[in-house]
């Protein structure tokens, strides 16, 4: 798409502050015209920016000349948030993650911070990197229509918007793999239990699928494969990722991707000093803050050849996942007492019905 960010529209709906949409790359000149007269790039829909009081606020929703201006829009719209609407939870709660978690100040201060070094995270001296680009979010074999091997078509676009495709570039599901790569089977594989067997062959499979994904991507689309090994990319984009919601989800990780941005500055090509810093005892507080939240972290990097953290696996993997937090149902019915054992017993209810429906399916 055009130098534009924001959502995408029919051009007949006069949206206010929409923009003409245009594909600025070597497409035919009748698509190119095609979207010009159909299409238009206007505000953001994403829910971020329209949940709870933010609905009813005068902030920022685009469409965005530059990357950048993106990247400030977010921050600004949660200081606005925060400022009015956030209500610290009684001290002695004990939901309360930590002091800074709690405290609209310590929110206010790292969205400051962010604020400083917001200008330079995206790459903005290379336009490939930033291109306004069309993301599919969510691209798993359920959202594909396949006839004779080839796609007819893919559903479930309601979340795509045109962003810098430095932040939009991923891998997709469906190829997504995050085991050890294996490409061929070891010379023991013969002797090996059935059941290793099998797992080694998913395995194999995931790694196969994933490596030629890489490849092709390396011929056909090389602005992708860019993205997809840009240095320090992580560095760079996490905290444009953490920055939306501190309040009602975590404070830690933006803190943490900041922290990152101040001690890899210097390697991210930059030769002036970092506009933050964080002292000692900020990293230290950080560091306590941060025990709980790193052990939950710990637990899904252990699981994430299984399932991802936000709860999708794939089919192939689907029995071990739920294998793995019956487990755990199990454990924690055995060792709760109290409220604790019954919040805990509704919370994890979900993992039994999964395996019911799961076998009842299998059964059919």
């Amino acid at each position: 798409m055009g130098p534009r960010y924001g959502n995408l529209y029919y051009s007949g709906e006069a949206v206010p502050g929409a923009v003409v949409a245009e594909v600025v790359n070597d497409t035919s000149p009748e698509l190119k015209m095609d979207v010009k007269t159909r299409f238009s790039i206007g505000p953001v829909v994403a829910r971020d920016f329209w949940t709870k009081e933010r609905s009813a606020m005068d902030i920022d929703r685009g469409p965005w000349h530059l990357p950048h201006e993106y990247a400030v829009a977010l921050a600004r719209r949660e200081q606005q948030w925060i400022e009015k609407y956030a209500i610290p939870k009684p001290a002695n709660d004990q939901l309360i993650t930590s002091t800074a978690q709690n405290s609209p100040e310590a929110h206010l201060s790292l969205l400051k911070q962010y604020l400083q070094v917001a200008p330079y995270l995206l790459p903005a001296d290379d336009p490939n990197l930033v291109a306004s680009t069309i993301w599919h979010t969510d691209l798993h074999a359920g959202n594909l229509f396949v006839d004779k091997g080839r796609i007819t078509s893919v559903i479930d676009w309601q979340e795509a918007w045109a962003g810098p495709l430095v932040l939009q570039g991923r891998h997709p599901r469906l190829v997504d793999y995050q085991g050890d790569i294996i490409l061929r089977p070891p010379p023991n594989f013969k002797d090996l239990e059935l059941n290793e067997k099998a797992r080694l062959k998913k395995q194999i499979a995931s790694s196969i699928i994933l490596y030629l994904y890489e490849q092709q991507t390396a011929k056909l689309n090389p602005n992708l494969n860019r993205v997809l090994r840009l240095k320090l990319g992580r560095v760079r984009c996490e905290p444009i990722s953490f920055v939306g919601d501190t309040w009602d989800d975590d404070i830690l990780p933006l803190r943490e991707s900041l922290i990152k941005v101040e001690s890899h500055w210097h390697e991210l090509g930059f030769n002036f000093a970092c506009p933050i810093h964080f002292t000692q005892d900020e990293l230290q507080r950080h560091t306590e803050d941060g025990e709980g939240w790193n052990e939950v972290q710990d637990f899904w990097g252990a699981v994430e050849g299984i399932v991802a953290r936000d709860g999708w696996t794939p089919h192939s993997m689907y029995d071990e996942a739920v294998a793995l937090f019956s487990e755990l149902r199990e454990f924690g019915l055995k060792n709760l007492i109290g409220k604790e054992r019954k919040d805990f017993e509704a919370q994890t209810r979900w993992v039994e019905s999964s395996s019911q429906s799961h076998n009842d399916g299998n059964a059919e």
